[in-house]
C-alpha cells in the first residue's frame, strides 16, 4: 500500500488541495484494520481533539472516493463504510459481534468470474463478495 504522504503528494499533483481534514481521512483509515463508517471517523477524530464539520467529511470522504484512493462498502446494513482502496479482497463478518476481517481469495474466483461473463454475456466491471457469519468468540 502506498504510504499517506505519497497519497497526499499525489493528490496534489493531480491538481487537489492537501487539506487537513483529507490528509486526516487517509492517516485514520490507513491506520485501521476494518472498513469504518463516518460517525466512527467523527468520533476517533473528537478522541484526539480534532473537530471537522460533518459536511467537511463527507465531502473529503467524496473526493477521495473519486480519486481511487478510498472505497466504500455496505455490509449487511445502510450504514456505508469507508477503507483504503488497495488490493482486492472481500470480507468475513459476525453477525453477531460486528467484527469485519479482510481475506484474498485467490484460486479460482477470476475464472468464475470469466464464466459467469462469457455465459450471462455480460460484462463484469467488478464484483463484491462478503460472507457473514459467527466468528470463532461468537461462536463458542
Amino acid at each position: 500500500m502506498k504510504q499517506v504522504d505519497d497519497i497526499l503528494q499525489e493528490i496534489q499533483q493531480r491538481g487537489h488541495r492537501k487539506s487537513r481534514s483529507r490528509a486526516a481521512v487517509l492517516y485514520e483509515l490507513a491506520q485501521a484494520k476494518k472498513p469504518i463508517s463516518v460517525q466512527d471517523l467523527r468520533l476517533l477524530f473528537e478522541e484526539q481533539n480534532i473537530f471537522f464539520n460533518k459536511t467537511t467529511l463527507y465531502r473529503e470522504i467524496e473526493t477521495l472516493q473519486k480519486l481511487g484512493y478510498i472505497k466504500e462498502l455496505f455490509l449487511r446494513n445502510d450504514t456505508a463504510l469507508y477503507e483504503m482502496n488497495e488490493s482486492h479482497h472481500h470480507h468475513l463478518m459476525c453477525t453477531q459481534c460486528g467484527d469485519v476481517r479482510h481475506i484474498v481469495l485467490e484460486e479460482g474466483l477470476h475464472d468464475e468470474e470469466k464464466k459467469i461473463a462469457k455465459r450471462e454475456q455480460f460484462i463484469i466491471q467488478e464484483h463484491s463478495l462478503e460472507f457473514f457469519g459467527l466468528c470463532q468468540k461468537c461462536s463458542s
